[in-house]
């Protein structure tokens, strides 16, 4: 046939690279789920930066990404991967929505590439949201992170607080509080908790290693 054994070998994973990738983005969800977004947001564009804040609860980002959502060309989501519900935190986006909900939780890549990192009016220049580590350290979502680190032309920014006990001090106020969107230092004075030496050391290692591990992808 004068095709080498070499030539056909090559075209047969091709083949079959092709398959998998189709059957990989196949996913049978009803029509009436595929884009639930409010239509102002709805565009032709997919020419714009997406991003990823990967950071830790206490570090700034609740302020990092609430001073992105100031700008008119930025659509910045908060948490989407809590549980019970989905941080869009932007307007016109329910947070409780059962049908997001569910899509998000049994699809989680076609939730993210429908839903959040879709094509938009023609203004918008950047789309993101906010990623802590643990969030998605559970079955449902175990391939969230392989496929962010796989799509290059998403942006990861790694939000660090250099003083960690600062950071986990700052956690087990907000705990006792309940105060996870108090910003300001003023707002918690007079405040005492007592720091556990094994749980703080666990927390800053934990840290550490979630860190390490985004540095190296």
């Amino acid at each position: 046939s004068g095709i080498s054994e070499n030539n056909m070998q090559t075209k047969i994973v091709r083949l079959g690279t092709k398959i998998a990738t189709r059957v990989i983005s196949y996913t049978p969800v009803q029509s009436s789920l595929l884009d639930e977004r409010p239509q102002a947001y709805q565009g032709p564009n997919r020419n714009y930066q997406k991003f990823v804040v990967l950071t830790h609860a206490r570090s700034g980002s609740s302020m990092l990404v609430a001073t992105l959502g100031q700008h008119p060309e930025i659509i910045r989501f908060q948490e989407i991967f809590t549980s019970g519900s989905i941080g869009f935190n932007t307007q016109g986006f329910d947070n409780n929505s059962k049908k997001m909900i569910r899509l998000r939780n049994s699809y989680p890549i076609y939730f993210l590439q429908r839903q959040i990192f879709s094509s938009y009016t023609s203004n918008i220049k950047a789309v993101g949201f906010k990623l802590f580590p643990e969030q998605i350290d559970n079955k449902h979502f175990s391939s969230v992170w392989d496929w962010i680190v796989a799509n290059k032309s998403i942006r990861i920014i790694l939000l660090t607080r250099d003083n960690l006990l600062e950071a986990y001090v700052s956690k087990l106020i907000a705990l006792k509080t309940n105060g996870f969107r108090c910003m300001y230092e003023s707002d918690r004075t007079n405040i005492t908790v007592n720091v556990n030496y094994e749980e703080c050391l666990s927390e800053f290692q934990e840290r550490y290693v979630y860190h390490q591990k985004a540095l190296e992808q």
